[in-house]
């Protein structure tokens, strides 16, 4: 069974399904959150077997996207936010993703390696809520 099969079985739940911070998503409600980013990470150019990098703090978006990748047939490469410099830039350029998603508190450590990179063609900014589709939180740069 694949998180896409699981998400579809329980899209009409309304029990509680994530808990962060004084937020709850039911089943229902993440199901929906997931499945609007899986069309926006589409629309952006995102295609299956496409690697993205997630550049981002632990969040229900993180989650979110992470789903919506396994969804659509794409893959997610998780980077952790305390990484800089080379080893940030090492880690990316061997990871064959094209695509990051970065929270703004990271956009720093991603200028100065950028140039070390270049197969990251797509840049997005994560923004404010999951309540809005994923053109309303991540930006084309």
């Amino acid at each position: 069974m694949t998180i896409r099969d699981i998400l579809e079985k329980r899209a009409g739940d309304s029990r509680p399904f994530l808990f962060f911070g004084d937020s709850v998503y039911s089943f229902r409600d993440f199901t929906r959150h997931v499945t609007r980013t899986a069309h926006g990470l589409l629309a952006c150019g995102v295609q299956p077997g496409s690697g993205v990098a997630l550049m981002l703090p632990n969040s229900p978006l993180w989650l979110i996207l992470y789903c919506a990748l396994q969804t659509i047939g794409a893959y997610a490469v998780p980077i952790h936010t305390f990484l800089r410099g080379n080893l940030l830039a090492r880690i990316l350029a061997h990871s064959d993703a094209r695509f990051l998603v970065l929270d703004a508190e990271f956009r720093e450590a991603w200028e100065e390696i950028r140039d070390r990179v270049p197969q990251i063609a797509h840049l997005l900014l994560a923004g404010a809520s999951p309540d809005d589709g994923i053109h309303d939180r991540l930006s084309w740069t």
